[in-house]
């Protein structure tokens, strides 16, 4: 099924706040099962204890591995491992409840891989939702993404600051500001 852009760029920002949601309830399940703040780019022992090798069961180990083998790629290691070697953002929650986390880490492979928006309109995407949503790792992993993908620089500071689409004109291609 072929979808106008505007279509799909609906579509985007739909299933990107699905994912960011979806992430987040799982950081707010891990916080109360092991106590902690809010998820942030911080170490992740601050809210629950490092999901680290050796020390995984095999579920966790097998989700702990997808995830670096399709992440590192894609982020790199700085934003994936904290200094313990845990897996950063949601995914240290992800690997400490793997039932869930691999069907997290599903959805987030789809939206981020079987969608035809180019790499540059999907990243806009993700850091508007994730500025509305002050998911911080969203904006840490995905500003290097976005800037390697063409995104104007003058864009990330309006981005961050919610500024209205009327101010990102000019800035951001026609199809970005869709």
């Amino acid at each position: 099924m072929q979808l106008d852009s505007n279509k799909r760029w609906t579509f985007a920002i739909i299933t990107t706040a699905a994912a960011i949601a979806a992430m987040q309830a799982l950081s707010r399940r891990a916080r109360l099962l092991f106590g902690g703040a809010a998820l942030s780019t911080t170490k992740a022992t601050a809210r629950l204890p490092p999901m680290v090798p050796p020390n995984l069961d095999a579920a966790q180990q097998a989700l702990y591995d997808t995830i670096v083998d399709t992440r590192i790629k894609v982020i790199g290691r700085e934003a994936l491992f904290d200094d313990a070697g845990a897996l950063r953002g949601p995914w240290n929650p992800e690997v400490a409840s793997p039932a869930l986390g691999q069907h997290l880490e599903r959805l987030a492979t789809a939206v981020r891989t079987e969608n035809s928006l180019e790499a540059r309109v999907y990243e806009v995407a993700i850091l508007a939702v994730g500025a509305h949503w002050t998911a911080q790792f969203e904006w840490y992993a995905h500003e290097k993404i976005a800037r390697k993908a063409g995104v104007a620089e003058a864009a990330f500071p309006l981005i961050k600051a919610l500024a209205p689409p009327e101010q990102l004109a000019g800035i951001l291609e026609p199809d970005e500001a869709a």
